[in-house]
């Protein structure tokens, strides 16, 4: 995939690893559950994932 074909300016943080990173905050933010956010990270281990979280939510 070329800069061109795709149009995005790869400098900015446009990617999927950084959008499912955001879903996974805003899901935590909003109340949600860390298992949930563990698979959507694709995680194998919560700790990690609790680890890795942005929110005191995670310690649920």
């Amino acid at each position: 995939m070329t800069r061109q074909s795709t149009g995005l300016d790869y400098s900015s943080n446009a990617r999927p690893h950084n959008a499912r990173h955001a879903a996974a905050t805003l899901l935590l933010e909003s109340g949600g559950d860390v298992r949930v956010v563990q698979v959507i990270l694709k995680r194998s281990s919560l700790a990690v994932t609790k680890r890795d979280a942005p929110s005191e939510k995670a310690d649920s």
